[in-house]
């Protein structure tokens, strides 16, 4: 379908008025391949499906970058931190799962808390109106992930494979978000196993506290156990959560 119009909100009421009654508009449905099923219905881990993800990028700079960031992480990130999943969580809640573009720009922009300040009120009915966005008091870094939100939005260039292949540009950790929200854009939520976490909220709901130790659900929710030093744990749980665990003087290992 051809459209016209010029401006971005005038794009999306073409799109609209032209849409046929009852079926899902354009660019909401997935064509799966095979790859795709099987991480969609298997247990992938974020390694697999980054690389997934990048599979038909062809620019060796990016590739180069991407593969050192894949092979330096014992543990890829999936947010940057616990109030950005808290409130990616919260912004998708209701949000249409199949809106792949919207779920992936959603992730950025709550990278950043001004960020997503100066953006939620102006996302409705699947839509994020750009256009009507005023960034303010917004940081370099936040402009970068709003610029990456609008590439994958909109299907704009602002940041090119070769910008992101560039560490002065796009600093580490800006790389793995940008990186994520590519793979929630093919994958959905998938990618951020966001629905290991609701499977780890149901499973504490109905957890009854005992004083005695639970073998089933630590089995159930903790994935691995990392000794960082003599007086402390991390613990891992599904869903990429961490907790740190201060071990007490009278149980840590003594030296000879």
């Amino acid at each position: 379908m051809t459209i016209f119009s010029e401006e971005p909100y005038s794009r999306q009421m073409e799109r609209l008025m032209t849409a046929i009654p009852n079926f899902k508009p354009r660019g909401i449905g997935v064509r799966f391949s095979e790859s795709q099923v099987l991480i969609t219905i298997t247990a992938a881990t974020p390694t697999q499906i980054l690389t997934a993800t990048m599979r038909q990028i062809r620019c060796p700079p990016f590739l180069k970058r991407f593969n050192e960031y894949i092979e330096s992480e014992e543990s890829i990130m999936t947010f940057s931190n616990e109030k950005h999943m808290a409130m990616f969580v919260l912004a998708v809640k209701n949000a249409e799962r199949e809106n792949y573009a919207l779920l992936s720009a959603i992730y950025l922009l709550t990278a950043d808390i001004r960020l997503w300040n100066c953006c939620k009120h102006h996302i409705n009915n699947g839509c994020i109106f750009f256009e009507n966005i005023k960034l303010r008091n917004c940081s370099e870094r936040a402009y970068t992930l709003y610029c990456a939100a609008k590439d994958l939005t909109l299907g704009t260039k602002h940041i090119t494979i070769s910008d992101l292949a560039d560490i002065k540009l796009v600093p580490p950790v800006l790389f793995r978000i940008i990186c994520n929200a590519m793979a929630i854009r093919r994958f959905g939520l998938a990618a951020v196993k966001l629905d290991t976490l609701k499977d780890l909220n149901e499973i504490l709901e109905e957890y009854e506290p005992t004083t005695e130790l639970d073998s089933g659900l630590f089995g159930q929710v903790i994935e691995s156990i990392t000794v960082d030093s003599n007086s402390q744990l991390t613990f891992e749980l599904i869903g990429g959560i961490r907790l740190t665990e201060q071990i007490d003087e009278r149980g840590r290992c003594k030296s000879a």
